[in-house]
């Protein structure tokens, strides 16, 4: 080979080398770091209080964002399903409608479960729930935020009372028994309710019946024999939901009231709930009753 060829290519390979390094140091200039925004809403949180039938949101927005203010902000509330319609929830940072602090930068809203006309809560939202916490800032810059959480335990409910409201005491020594009845669910299952009672309230009296301790009803197909030596619930059918017992009224001749068995006369109030075995309560029902 000769000599202007071997130069020729040693030419060549270094101007090949050079414009690599070339081209790397010119990429390597002109790439530029990406730059990330950190999210100005935080710490979002959304709550549902079953005993008032209240749905509460809450989360932390920045007064700024990418040099510009805050204008707005709102929750879009999908409810168990993200690719649905949503209901548009306005927070506030004005110490009204569930924000307990004004100006604190915590935009709130409490509002009424049954007031969501798209995705209200229900017994059947035992998955994940999805609310989207959004900011405008400026003129139309939409940040959003998921978030999402699970309910959690559903407390009971007690769906109907059947029970008379006039009883009529017999006479001498003879007892009547009065079946009272409560429907009952637990989104749950029924299977997770521990017991349904009640309490009686005089208001004549101004006193607490048997004691003040609850009254027990029961589901169990009146199989059971509660007490001696064979007195059972009435129920009608084992766990169909509606918890049943027999109450017992005495006629005026046990001995006088309220010294003796005789049942007491007057209005009384009935205060139904439930516990299920997660020891959580229903909401409380009264139910108001005469005995003459």
């Amino acid at each position: 080979m000769s000599v202007d060829m071997n130069f020729f290519l040693q030419f060549y390979n270094f101007l090949i080398k050079m414009i690599l390094l070339i081209s790397l140091i010119l990429f390597s200039c002109s790439e530029t770091e990406p730059i990330y925004y950190e999210s100005p809403i935080s710490n979002t949180t959304f709550t549902f209080m079953q005993d008032q039938n209240t749905v509460y949101f809450s989360a932390n927005f920045e007064d700024e964002y990418q040099s510009e203010k805050l204008d707005s902000t709102f929750v879009r509330w999908y409810g168990p399903d993200i690719s649905g319609d949503f209901d548009v929830i306005v927070l506030n940072d004005s110490g009204v409608n569930g924000d307990i602090i004004a100006g604190d930068n915590i935009f709130s809203r409490k509002i009424q479960n049954s007031s969501l006309a798209r995705n209200p809560i229900t017994d059947l939202d035992t998955s994940f729930l999805f609310a989207d916490f959004t900011a405008v800032y400026g003129d139309a810059k939409f940040i959003g935020l998921l978030d999402s959480a699970k309910i959690g335990n559903l407390i009971p409910k007690i769906i109907n009372i059947f029970a008379d409201t006039l009883i009529v005491r017999p006479e001498g020594r003879n007892i009547n028994l009065i079946k009272v009845k409560a429907m009952v669910t637990d989104g749950d299952g029924n299977e997770t309710i521990k017991w349904v009672g009640f309490t009686s309230f005089s208001l004549r009296d101004n006193e607490m019946m048997n004691n003040g301790n609850m009254i027990y009803l029961y589901d169990d197909g009146n199989t059971e024999i509660l007490y001696p030596p064979d007195f059972t619930s009435g129920d009608s059918a084992k766990g169909d939901g509606i918890y049943t017992f027999k109450i017992p009224i005495y006629g005026d001749g046990f001995g006088t009231e309220p010294l003796d068995d005789t049942t007491r006369t007057g209005s009384f109030r009935w205060r139904f709930s439930v516990q299920d075995m997660a020891n959580d309560y229903s909401q409380t029902v009264d139910h108001v009753i005469i005995i003459q």
